[in-house]
């Protein structure tokens, strides 16, 4: 008779683990796997204490690892007092070095803490989560470093033993592979809504009368789209080896003027036709840009996109969008901005060719008297 309970037993756990991973791969959002995944763990630790004949609270924190700024992001997680401590599962957390969230993000390999109190290299969590007391406590790394999940328990030793480790490794790989297939159908429909973004932008060029305008109607519209804290449009300048600005958004009433010795790494990407990515200025040792620019706009983020002549390829300027803050440049972003440099360029023939009309329309009057 006992050995049939644990055979029932068994295979509750192992029907709870495929009705969780049937709900993950039914989500629609990352909201929902989260939240499906902090009710399982939370399950699984419930199910562990009963296997001993203990009882009491469990505790889980999932948080997603954002490497542009080292921090945890709080996604979801159960704690015993919901209203009290609920607000604390969406903390970000610093990571920083020898802590115990680095060690596992590094090993990508299960920790096990029995005494949770004892340690002494929490990080930031010694402070913000500080109401979350549990004793045991086991660590797990997210599927290719996406971030944590933290589970303990009230009682010393591993929140979970090697049966329940690896269930919840199953659970958690399937989890990874849901939010990455997520995350590329939001980026495919961010591709779609830059399409859409690009052929409005067109429509709303027609009417305006110089390029200067046009120029000055995509830089509002893109930084309306990106949300960014400032849209830039500068001109290279070959002889003089500058950039001047041509248009912004929000509007600047200065003239300003950029040596190409105070952005080179930024210029010699252009040249290329290559898209500038920066999440975090302080990180952008590959693209190097003086500090006199970032402080000139008060910016840690950059994303630039050429505007090249479209038979010569040369350089004719680029647009810029800058963010106060790191900031993780999305596939729309990035799509946004080729587009609207690409249609630049297009652009640029007609704008020299009204030019050309323009000046001969006046030698003829000229002429004419």
């Amino acid at each position: 008779m006992v050995l049939k309970t644990a055979v029932i037993t068994e295979e509750s756990k192992l029907t709870a683990l495929v009705q969780a991973v049937e709900q993950v791969r039914a989500a629609t959002t990352a909201e929902q796997v989260w939240s499906q995944a902090a009710a399982y763990l939370g399950q699984e630790l419930q199910t562990h204490l009963a296997s001993e004949g203990r009882t009491g609270s469990v505790w889980v924190w999932l948080a997603s690892y954002d490497p542009v700024r080292n921090t945890l992001v709080g996604k979801d997680g159960v704690v015993p007092n919901p209203r009290e401590e609920g607000t604390l599962l969406r903390q970000r957390l610093a990571v920083t070095a020898g802590d115990v969230w680095q060690r596992v993000l590094q090993s990508q390999t299960p920790l096990d803490i029995p005494d949770w109190s004892k340690e002494p290299k929490l990080g930031e969590w010694a402070t913000k989560m500080q109401r979350l007391r549990p004793v045991g406590v086991t660590l797990y790394p997210l599927p290719g470093g996406m971030g944590v999940a933290w589970l303990g328990i009230p009682h010393w030793g591993a929140a979970l033993r090697p049966d329940g480790k690896l269930r919840v490794r199953l659970f958690l790989a399937e989890m990874g592979q849901q939010l990455r297939r997520l995350a590329e159908q939001h980026h495919r429909q961010q591709s779609r809504q830059g399409g859409e973004f690009l052929t409005q932008v067109m429509l709303k060029c027609r009417p305006q009368s110089s390029y200067e305008e046009r120029l000055a109607l995509m830089a509002e519209q893109v930084h309306q789209a990106l949300g960014a804290d400032q849209t830039l449009v500068y001109a290279y300048d070959e002889r003089a080896n500058h950039f001047i600005l041509k248009t912004s958004a929000p509007r600047l009433r200065r003239e300003e003027v950029v040596p190409v010795a105070m952005v080179q790494g930024l210029y010699q990407n252009l040249v290329l036709g290559e898209l500038v990515v920066i999440n975090d200025a302080s990180q952008a040792e590959r693209i190097p840009i003086s500090l006199q620019f970032w402080q000139q706009y008060n910016a840690k983020a950059l994303l630039a996109a050429a505007i090249l002549a479209p038979a010569s390829k040369q350089l004719l300027g680029f647009y810029c969008c800058l963010s106060r803050q790191p900031r993780n440049w999305e596939p729309f972003d990035k799509s946004v901005l080729q587009g609207v440099a690409q249609l630049a360029a297009m652009l640029s023939p007609l704008a020299e060719l009204s030019q050309t009309l323009a000046r001969l329309e006046t030698e003829q009057k000229v002429y004419l008297g």
